[in-house]
This record gives structure tokens, C-alpha cells and sequence, in this order.
């Protein structure tokens, strides 16, 4: 009973590399949903990574006290002054830090659900025509996919040394 749940609905014969095919467009696929996987999950890891950094607050609280210390009404020396204003700049640098971080998430989570998409739709078009014993040649999706994905990194490298 619990074959016939089961039983495949398309049946060919294994003449030739038709088994091999098959099976490697499964490959295929899984390859594609691995790698989809793997770029949503650094795009959420770069979202959470610069969005939990405590040290903006600790920088904005050691800020506050040296403005209160070198204030003219407590009389100390105006030279932690130039100590507040490098306080200022870290504070300002990880605002902007977080400020790129969501939409760098995004992209990247976005860039996942099309490659992921997009390898359903071959893996489906690979079987229609191995099927009919011919075989789809992929030439522009990978290159395309390739240059996306290096502009995203060099994104990701500039947002990150900018911001240092």
C-alpha cells in the first residue's frame, strides 16, 4: 500500500546516460538550494553583526562622561578634548556601520531566493528536455550569477573598510 504513495510518476529507460543525466541535474538542484542556504544565512549574519555591536553604546556613554569632565564649570584641562572628538568619530563610524547593514542583508537574502528560484527553473528545464534527449547548454546564467555575487563581496569589503 505504501508503494503506490510513493511510485514515481515518470518512468524512462536507462539506455545510455540517461540515469547519469538525471541524476546529475538533482545534483544540480541541491547545489543550488545548498548555495542559497549558504548566501541567506550571510545575509542575516551580516544584518545581526553589525546591528548587536554593544560598543556604540559603551562609546556613547564614555562620550558623555568626558564631556562632563572637561566641561569649564568642573575646571580640568580641555586636552581630553581631543580625546572626546576621536570618541565622536568611533560613535559616528559604527552608526554608520549599522546604517549599511540592513540593506547589505537584504541584497545578499534577495540575491539567495533568486538563485534559488532560478535553479529550480533549470532543474525543471534540464528534465523536460533530457526527456526528449537533448540537453539545455547554461551559459550567461552562471557568469551572471558569478559577476553579482563578486559585486556583492566587494560591496561588503568596501562598506566594511570605510567604515575603519
Amino acid at each position: 500500500m505504501t508503494i503506490r504513495l510513493f511510485k514515481p510518476r515518470l518512468v524512462i529507460p536507462n539506455r545510455g546516460s540517461a540515469a547519469r543525466d538525471h541524476l546529475a541535474a538533482e545534483r544540480t538542484l541541491l547545489a543550488s538550494v545548498r548555495a542559497s542556504v549558504l548566501i541567506a544565512s550571510l545575509g542575516i549574519a551580516v544584518t545581526q553583526l553589525f546591528a548587536l555591536q554593544p560598543a556604540p553604546l559603551r562609546l556613547e556613554v564614555e562620550l558623555l562622561n568626558m564631556t562632563l569632565r572637561t566641561s569649564p564649570t568642573n575646571g580640568q584641562h580641555p586636552s581630553t578634548l581631543s580625546d572626546a572628538e576621536k570618541l565622536q568619530n568611533d560613535v559616528e563610524a559604527a552608526r554608520s556601520d549599522r546604517r549599511f547593514a540592513k540593506p547589505l542583508g537584504g541584497v545578499l537574502i534577495a540575491f539567495s531566493i533568486v538563485l534559488l528560484i532560478t535553479g529550480i527553473y533549470r532543474y525543471f528545464l534540464v528534465q523536460a528536455h533530457l526527456l526528449k534527449d537533448q540537453f539545455p547548454a547554461s551559459q550567461t546564467t552562471p557568469f551572471l550569477f558569478s559577476t553579482l555575487l563578486g559585486c556583492i563581496v566587494v560591496a561588503c569589503f568596501a562598506v566594511v573598510m570605510a567604515s575603519r
